[in-house]
């Protein structure tokens, strides 16, 4: 039998003290810049149920500590490996519960944000861009 995770109950950031700490805000852009390269990756193609779908697999791992199976469909599985790559790069000296709650607020945006389109994608292009590199970033128009 499956269990029903309620990601939206995972304990987070808010997202106000999020905007209030720079380096909180440094390690959401890591994560964010990286499923914007995901999306640029596919032409910008991608809709918000994609980054959901994926932040969820992050959550599984970080704050359910299970793994739930192969992503079968490739463009997801290629989401998951860009942004855990990132994520193992950039955050790799934080632990698990930190991590867990980082991506507990950018899910808990991401799903006030998403209207069944595009809308947390827009929105994360515009205001943090993909990573070229250390403290560069490339913002959409």
């Amino acid at each position: 039998m499956e269990s029903v995770r309620n990601y939206g109950a995972i304990p987070r950031f808010s997202p106000e003290s999020m905007s209030a700490d720079p380096k909180l805000q440094s390690y959401a852009y890591k994560i964010e810049s990286a499923l914007c390269l995901w999306d640029r990756s596919m032409d910008c193609a991608l809709s918000d149920n994609s980054a959901l779908t994926v932040l969820e697999r992050l959550l599984d791992k970080y704050h359910f500590k299970e793994d739930t199976g192969p992503i079968l469909e490739k463009t997801l599985l290629r989401g998951y490996d860009l942004v855990l790559s990132a994520m193992q790069r950039d955050l790799g000296d934080l632990s698990d519960e930190m991590i867990a709650k980082i991506l507990g607020v950018i899910y808990f945006v991401a799903r006030r944000r998403a209207r069944g389109g595009r809308d947390y994608f827009d929105v994360i292009h515009r205001y943090v861009g993909m990573r070229a590199g250390p403290g560069m970033r490339i913002f959409e128009m």
